[in-house]
């Protein structure tokens, strides 16, 4: 059997109810969800020092068990999810980009974006692309995923 393709989506804390949708409607396929942000965000995110140390400590463990990061970005909405792709650049993760704010960080080389449609097209179009990488030898997956690797990566190796 073929290892699950791991995907941490990085979105907007208040889209937690869309991310949990989202993992819903992956469940079930060769692709493992692996943000579990979401699975405990439900109202406004108020965290005392301790909580978020605890929640950076979780979304980093989560991030970097991941193969791909799925970045859903839309205006005037999110903060930590721009970190969260900056960190899966710098490791080396493939990073699909999808939703209507296109920042800098989705212009990086190796980011795969899906522009020039709506926000939902965007994601459908994403997780269809994912759903047929998922289905592929883990070695040939890896051999994609280093095609897109952060070119600083591929030079210190």
């Amino acid at each position: 059997m073929n290892a699950p393709l791991r995907i941490y989506i990085a979105a907007p804390y208040c889209d937690a109810k869309r991310v949990r949708e989202l993992h819903a409607r992956i469940r079930g396929t060769e692709i493992e969800c692996c943000s579990g942000w979401a699975d405990g965000a439900f109202g406004p995110e108020r965290l005392d020092e301790e909580a978020a140390r605890l929640a950076l400590l979780a979304n980093d463990i989560n991030l970097a068990s991941a193969d791909l990061v799925l970045v859903i970005a839309r205006y005037a909405v999110g903060g930590e999810m721009f970190a969260e792709a900056r960190a899966a650049w710098d490791a080396g993760k493939m990073i699909v980009w999808c939703g209507e704010r296109q920042t800098l960080g989705a212009f990086r080389r190796g980011v795969v974006r899906c522009a020039g449609m709506s926000h939902e097209a965007s994601i459908d179009i994403a997780i269809s692309v994912l759903r047929v990488l998922s289905t592929w030898p883990a070695a040939d997956r890896a051999g994609v995923f280093a095609t897109f690797q952060n070119p600083q990566l591929k030079a210190a190796s």
